[in-house]
């Protein structure tokens, strides 16, 4: 069984699942107010441009958006448009927007005037489509995989508070003139334990929950209301699994911090004796198989054959927990056999088939390394901890880390020592005054939410 351990930082909001100790997956949302994929905003066309079949749009943001535009278009400066964040670069200060504005439910999206339904490729059943195609109150949705283990009336239900959605948002940007926000996206750590949780004891890539463990801080009740009543709507059965802590530091007290930390290092073992070596850079990823303290038979070719079979299932997870894309190399123990690399290739190849983002394993490259090609997001997990040094290239701590590794202390400070009157340079000893003087310059904003939240003082 698994066990949900949700952590809410004034940064960001950390969801680890764990199964039978090991850590399986990390979701990681900012808890700031920039742009997120999904927003939908009221928008006003800024600047068209003819030549490019596209526009720049003011959400009222100070990140510019990007729309694509058809021929047809008769969109000019000064429109009004209602659009969607479909790709955002926070770092580049630019946004990909779309006048198609979708809203997703555990078993349907509810995309505005689509033609007809579309279903997921892994619908396979024609039964199961004819039954939902039958249930659908409109052709405007997608399907998804989990539809077809819903019940007939959840499916109505979950249609139609999609489509009460969807209207209001319209009815919204009709009534006001103004431009921004007008529906946040759904919380991803939310939209996860909605994705993820399982219908019924048939569907196999469901979870099974045993518990979901999150803390609350001081006074602070707005999460644990958002988590309560979403679990509602997902199942009310679902309540009885959580366990609240109160003023607790979730991932240090059950060990995540620790996994995280593997998580974060360039060597992993596996439990079989084979180990990688994964090395990242700006261009792409390295990975690198050695036999390690395998050696559990007796001719050489076979020896190689597993060890490289062990390394690639965990090549996969690697890929999936860490979030590599780009361009991956991986550099297999040397086999000549062209059986076993082609295996290797079915292996890699089954892994990722259940990653929802697009990859390609292209096969060997004339040096024997396997080539991966994975499509890339606004920010990995990886790049959440880490950052790269400009100086030397080297990765150091990101401020995102050092942002959480300041509250993780405060919270020590106040629950543990009582004080309330802290200053930078006495919890983070290891830093400089220099990069203390920088990191309260650049995290004001965090650190004056920390005095609210933990009713504290905090000083260079």
């Amino acid at each position: 069984m698994k066990r949900y351990y949700i952590e809410d930082f004034v940064n960001s909001r950390k969801l680890a699942v764990m199964d039978d100790g090991d850590l399986v997956d990390l979701v990681i949302e900012k808890n700031d107010a920039s742009v997120r994929i999904k927003d939908i905003y009221a928008g006003r066309v800024e600047r068209v441009l003819p030549g490019m079949e596209a526009c720049f749009v003011d959400i009222g943001s100070d990140i510019s958006g990007y729309l694509k535009l058809g021929q047809s278009s008769t969109l000019k400066v000064g429109d009004r448009v209602l659009v969607q964040v479909k790709k955002s670069d926070k770092e580049n200060k630019r946004l990909s927007l779309d006048l198609e504005i979708s809203l997703t439910g555990r078993g349907l999206v509810y995309i505005g005037g689509l033609k007809k339904p579309v279903f997921s490729k892994s619908i396979k059943d024609s039964s199961q489509r004819s039954r939902v195609r039958s249930i659908l109150p409109s052709p405007e949705y997608l399907v998804r995989t989990r539809a077809q283990y819903m019940l007939d009336q959840d499916l109505i239900k979950e249609a139609g508070i999609l489509e009460r959605d969807y209207q209001d948002v319209l009815d919204s940007f009709k009534k006001n003139r103004r431009i921004g926000l007008l529906r946040p996206a759904q919380s991803i750590v939310l939209e996860y334990i909605g994705d993820n949780i399982g219908v019924d004891q048939d569907e196999g890539s469901s979870d099974e929950i045993d518990r979901i463990v999150y803390s609350v801080y001081g006074i602070e009740e707005d999460f644990n209301k958002d988590l309560r009543a979403y679990l509602k709507t997902v199942s009310s059965d679902l309540l009885l699994k959580l366990d609240k802590k109160k003023n607790t530091d979730i991932f240090e007290a059950y060990g995540i911090n620790t996994r995280i930390g593997r998580l974060l290092s360039k060597r992993v073992d596996t439990k079989q004796g084979p180990y990688i070596i994964i090395d990242r850079t700006e261009a792409l990823n390295i990975i690198d198989v050695n036999t390690g303290g395998f050696v559990g038979y007796s001719d050489y070719e076979t020896t190689v054959t597993m060890a490289n079979k062990i390394a690639a299932k965990e090549i996969v997870r690697q890929i999936l927990m860490r979030d590599l894309s780009g361009i991956i190399l991986v550099d297999f123990i040397d086999m000549k056999d062209k059986s076993v690399r082609d295996s290797l290739i079915d292996i890699i190849n089954q892994g990722l088939s259940v990653d929802e983002r697009k990859f390609k394993v292209h096969g060997y490259t004339r040096l024997g390394l396997l080539e991966i090609s994975r499509s890339r997001k606004s920010k990995s997990i990886l790049d959440y901890y880490e950052d790269i040094d400009p100086k030397n290239l080297s990765r150091i701590k990101s401020l995102d880390s050092v942002i959480d590794e300041i509250e993780r202390r405060v919270q020590i400070e106040v629950y543990h020592k009582q004080n309330y009157d802290i200053k930078l340079c006495d919890i983070l000893y290891e830093y400089r005054l220099v990069e203390i003087e920088e990191i309260f310059k650049s995290c004001q904003g965090m650190i004056k939410k920390m005095e609210v939240r933990y009713n504290v003082n905090i000083e260079k």
